[in-house]
Formats: structure tokens, C-alpha cells, sequence
């Protein structure tokens, strides 16, 4: 059974570090986005 379960502890963890740097990256855009959104937000205040 042991050598099964680790065969199988393999696939998971590469899919939990996919979805962590999926989960960077998204973060990542959202960060962009709102600091896009502040920059338009100033740029409406100086006009």
C-alpha cells in the first residue's frame, strides 16, 4: 500500500504548486488592476 500512496502524494503536490502560483498570479493581476484604477481615479481628480 505504501508504495501506492506515495505514487499518488507526487501528482498531488504538482497540483497544489500549480494552483499556488495560479493563485500568485491572480493575485498578482488584481494588484495591477487596483493600482490601475487608483492612477485613472487621480487622473479624473486633476482634471
Amino acid at each position: 500500500m505504501r508504495p501506492a500512496s506515495l505514487g499518488f502524494a507526487r501528482p498531488r503536490a504538482e497540483e497544489k504548486r500549480q494552483l499556488a502560483e495560479q493563485r500568485s498570479q491572480t493575485s498578482q493581476r488584481l494588484r495591477v488592476v487596483r493600482v490601475l484604477v487608483r492612477v485613472d481615479s487621480l487622473i479624473d481628480c486633476g482634471r
